[in-house]
């Protein structure tokens, strides 16, 4: 989208941080480094020399979006009474959902919250940097963050070994993110990742981040455990694997260390020789409704029996 006006933009600093623009830094850029739908980022210097760079929310977009919740809104309580199947599906509360995080992204204090969890989550780290929210400059609609910049993670220039190291080091943040943090960054595209110097990624934008279930984790490691991988792209091969094809997984994985897995997940428990679990989530996926499920020689539940 273009760009809001920088008068609109020193006007919203000023008016959400309470101070002159010349008292709170000692320089401002006028001109955006980025603009999205949702804000845009300015280059500046505070009077302590440090350079960071300004977040402002864009002009009458929470506005928007409430009004295009509520037109979303009506259009799904019309349109639940034309087509009946709709209600289902439980689209009601699909846009309840999509409402909250959109509330959640426009609120920059949100924002400062997950920038100081993953900063403190990787301090020290040899691999990810996160550049942290100054202190006392940050609002509902203006956040202050440090600046830092550097390659693109697309950079054509890059070599193979760089490549290799930068998937490496992408792929084990991110599932530690998902193992240890409990949450994830839910927005990491090239224009939010940059490779510094000292070689360590660089994460910016953390107005998306969503939870991992404990749950969820837990099938995931499993998933992994009976390949053997205890690499980051092992681990997020085997887990592609399962995703995108169950019954390709458990083809390449013998019986034993799958029901060995699975036996330790909170949904599944091995008893007497067979895999009983309280409710089964894979027979859809694999087609158990038409070509039978691939594990149903040791599922008990009901659509595999």
């Amino acid at each position: 989208m273009p760009p809001f006006p920088a008068s609109e933009a020193r006007g919203a600093i000023e008016a959400g941080l309470g101070a002159p623009i010349g008292e709170l830094f000692a320089e401002l850029e006028d001109t955006p480094l980025g603009a999205a739908s949702i804000a845009q980022v300015h280059r500046a210097r505070l009077p302590d020399g440090r350079d960071v760079v300004v977040k402002v929310r864009r002009p009458g977009i929470r506005e928007a979006v409430w009004r295009d919740m509520h037109l979303l809104r009506r259009t799904l309580r019309v349109a639940s009474l034309v087509l009946p199947p709709l209600r289902r599906l439980r689209v009601g509360d699909l846009l309840a959902e999509l409402e909250a995080n959109l509330l959640r992204e426009l609120d920059f204090r949100e924002e400062a919250r997950n920038i100081r969890r993953f900063a403190e989550a990787f301090a020290g780290s040899e691999t990810v940097y996160v550049p942290e929210a100054v202190s006392g400059m940050v609002r509902e609609d203006v956040l202050v963050q440090a600046m830092s910049g550097g390659r693109r993670v697309d950079d054509a220039s890059l070599t193979a070994e760089e490549g290799r190291e930068l998937v490496e080091a992408f792929l084990d943040a991110h599932l530690r993110q998902f193992f240890v943090l409990g949450v994830f960054h839910g927005d990491p595209h090239p224009g939010n990742l940059f490779i510094r110097d000292d070689g360590r990624i660089c994460f910016r934008d953390f107005g998306l981040v969503g939870p991992s279930a404990a749950t969820t984790a837990a099938h995931w490691a499993a998933s992994c455990r009976p390949s053997g991988t205890r690499t980051p792209i092992g681990c997020w091969t085997a887990t592609w694997t399962w995703a995108s094809s169950p019954a390709t997984w458990i083809a390449r994985n013998s019986g034993r260390a799958w029901r060995s897995c699975c036996a330790t997940t909170p949904a599944g428990r091995w008893r007497n020789g067979r895999w009983r679990r309280r409710s089964c989530v894979w027979p859809t996926w694999a087609g158990a409704r038409t070509s039978g499920c691939p594990i149903a020689c040791w599922c008990s539940c009901g659509p595999c029996s």
